[in-house]
């Protein structure tokens, strides 16, 4: 019963993106959602793949959750952009991920406030939040 109403819930969270993107309106991601078993990072990547399925292309969905909040969620403009006195946050990928979102499973590395943090470190850390 409640995975049924889950699944509704996204069905109509999707349709609602679906119209809201058609609008023209702003869309930002974020893994806001407190629960058990959320995992920060992973789960935004889920969000993501299902924003792609409600019409964003891949580059759009990537954008909800790095330029596209910004300033209009309180955040400074040069956030989530590669430019002189922004924050020195990375990911970095193995793959395209404009081409596919599939590409979000193959991290190679992340550089959080400036210093580097490699897969077996992310591993680690990952594995201490299961």
């Amino acid at each position: 019963m409640v995975i049924g109403f889950r699944n509704s819930l996204v069905t109509t969270g999707q349709e609602l993106v679906r119209r809201l993107h058609a609008a023209g309106a702003p869309i930002g991601a974020g893994t806001d959602f407190p629960g058990k078993g959320v995992i920060p990072g992973k789960d935004l990547h889920r969000e993501l793949r299902l924003l792609a399925d409600s019409g964003l292309s891949p580059r759009e969905a990537l954008h909800t959750s790095t330029r596209g909040p910004g300033p209009g969620a309180g955040g400074r403009p040069e956030e989530g952009r590669l430019v002189t006195g922004a924050p020195a946050n990375l990911v970095l990928l193995r793959a395209d991920p404009f081409v596919s979102l599939d590409a979000l499973d193959a991290i190679h590395g992340v550089v959080l406030r400036g210093k580097w943090i490699d897969r077996p470190q992310l591993d680690a850390v990952l594995e201490i939040s299961r």
